[in-house]
């Protein structure tokens, strides 16, 4: 079958955005590679003319409808924007004035696995900025795939981003930061590797006599993840920058292909460097100890690497989040646990509540909970921000705030609730706080994900333990949804229709069937899921203003303007 790529270079927005000088030649660049490699070709870049989004979802529905195509690359750089780890918007000519004018990226691979094209790779040179005042949270976006005809038939998709989507505190604040850090680094290093120039990432194959000299993704991943960390030293000391990669495809499925053999022989470029090695990433780190964390050994243990930095970082992330425990019961059996001093606090469908302070935490005791099963609370926070969570009954949730934005939720079966002895809380407590502050910890970084032989058997760790605290199995359903396994997504509703409902809105949204069991909250808990939300449309029409209303982060923060609206809305009866 044949071959097609779209590349999409921008190097000026609208919003005042600090220009970019190499993004649309770095898209002309990937061009020529395409087009040296036999592929069907559309580029479009700003040098000649504003670059709209439907100009690029025209381009890729002409290659999709053609149904001739077996592979199909999408090449993007500019300005992005990060969200929410794993949620990324790739901003075009007119954006972040107009909202629409972006790529919702999250959204774009999930059609895109269901295009009909067996094998899609998406490529990211972005420049990450911003995310943090009014208009840049007001930018959307939309998928550049259309919608598919059914989730039933999927492909495989890699993904080559240019820097480590991780917690958006940590990506640059200032635009023109941001923008004197882009160097256009890993289109460089991708574009030798796929010329040959580095034969380690080059895989011979023969069939029937004849030979060919293949570039797959998964060396290349390996290649990548080495070189352009060193690369970026090379140019700056202050320099750092670790690309995301996540593969799926293997052969006969390859990125590349070479007229011959690589010429150059190997360490030619690229070699290994002189100077301390490098301090190993916070990826390495989590997939080290990811499969002990996770798994059902008693006698696991949290991680304890302090081997670099990063190590040492995400092992205090780890325990600090599984010492986080909030009250073991309160006399309704439901309520929430808060590190952080509240303003105010609302629930839908008229239940009540009392906040009180107890030894420096925030409580809140829900009352009757099991009358009004489905049910949100609203918390806002002394600066005024606040987040929605699923009022369920028979459990305590706990909430940890840093800095006015949620770090993490879990639940917990009251002590007094018959979950709590039916469970074997008791005994199983310390395993449930393992893989959830694991979980939590390495999705806050933009690190976790299933894929690798080791893929079902992470996620399927959490899902087992989703009675216990549901959160676990909202983290193993987009996990799943990562990879498109819709089956096992609906397999963990299956399973949560059969617990004490409400069923989180998470799990419902990512599972794709029309019929909705009891949700709560109302809303996706983690910020990812709010770029989902025309999976289901009937959210969208309800949602969609409030998208705008969020903060950067992994779990839903609301902005001071969100929380008023919701508030008034779940007082008005319009929102449960």
């Amino acid at each position: 079958m044949r071959a097609a790529a779209v590349a999409i270079g921008v190097d000026k927005t609208g919003g005042g955005l600090t220009p970019l000088s190499g993004a649309a030649s770095g898209a002309e660049q990937f061009e020529l590679w395409a087009k040296g490699q036999g592929m069907d070709v559309k580029t479009l870049t700003d040098a000649d003319r504003e670059v709209r989004a439907s100009d690029i979802f025209q381009a890729i529905q002409t290659f999709v409808d053609a149904r001739i195509y077996g592979k199909l690359v999408v090449f993007f750089a500019g300005h992005g924007f990060l969200l929410s780890p794993q949620t990324e918007l790739w901003l075009l000519s007119d954006a972040p004035s107009n909202p629409n004018e972006a790529v919702n990226v999250k959204l774009s691979r999930d059609n895109a696995r269901y295009c009909g094209i067996p094998h899609v790779i998406f490529v990211a040179d972005a420049c990450r900025s911003g995310g943090n005042n009014h208009t840049h949270r007001s930018v959307n976006g939309s998928s550049i795939f259309p919608v598919p005809d059914n989730w039933d038939v999927d492909g495989e998709v890699d993904t080559f981003y240019g820097t480590r989507p991780g917690d958006p505190a940590l990506e640059f604040q200032d635009d023109a930061d941001a923008v004197a850090n882009y160097k256009g680094i890993f289109t460089e290093c991708l574009l030798e590797a796929l010329d040959g120039k580095h034969p380690g990432v080059v895989k011979e194959e023969t069939d029937n006599g004849d030979t060919r000299w293949l570039v797959p993704s998964r060396p290349l991943k390996r290649h990548l993840r080495e070189e352009v960390p060193d690369r970026a030293a090379d140019i700056s000391i202050k320099l750092q920058q670790d690309p995301e990669v996540r593969v799926e495809s293997v052969l006969p499925r390859f990125f590349g292909q070479l007229d011959g053999p690589p010429s150059i022989p190997r360490g030619a470029l690229g070699g290994p460097r002189g100077g301390p090695p490098r301090e190993p990433d916070i990826r390495g780190v989590v997939e080290r100890s990811q499969d002990e964390a996770m798994s059902l050994d008693e006698r696991a243990v949290l991680p304890s690497d302090t081997s670099s930095s990063a190590a040492r970082r995400f092992t205090q992330q780890v325990q600090g989040l599984a010492a986080s425990h909030g009250r073991e019961s309160f006399e309704s059996r439901c309520g929430f646990t808060i590190n952080e001093p509240l303003m105010s606090v609302t629930l839908g469908n008229d239940l009540q509540c009392d906040v009180f302070e107890e030894s420096g935490l925030h409580q809140v005791r829900v009352h009757d909970a099991e009358s009004q099963i489905g049910t949100s609370i609203l918390i806002q926070f002394a600066n005024g921000c606040g987040t929605v969570l699923a009022v369920k009954p028979e459990y305590v949730g706990t909430v940890v705030v840093e800095d006015g934005r949620v770090v993490n939720v879990n639940y917990s079966p009251s002590l007094s609730s018959p979950l709590f002895g039916e469970e074997d809380f008791d005994n199983v407590g310390a395993r449930v706080d393992r893989r959830r502050a694991f979980a939590a910890a390495a999705a806050r970084n933009g690190v976790f994900e299933v894929t690798g032989p080791d893929a079902e058997r992470a996620a399927d760790y959490l899902r087992m333990s989703k009675k216990l605290d549901p959160t676990l199995g909202i983290y193993a359903a987009y996990a799943y949804n990562d990879t498109g396994k819709i089956a096992q997504i609906r397999e963990v509703l299956r399973y949560m229709k059969t617990d004490p409902l409400p069923v989180p809105f998470d799990v419902a949204l990512l599972a794709r069937e029309s019929d909705w069991p009891r949700v709560a909250p109302f809303c996706p808990m983690l910020r990812q899921g709010w770029a989902l939300l025309d999976l289901h449309q009937p959210s969208v029409a309800k949602l969609s203003e409030l998208r705008t209303m969020l903060l950067p982060g992994l779990w839903t923060t609301l902005t001071p303007e969100g929380v008023d609206r919701v508030r008034t809305d779940l007082q008005n009866g319009e929102l449960e």
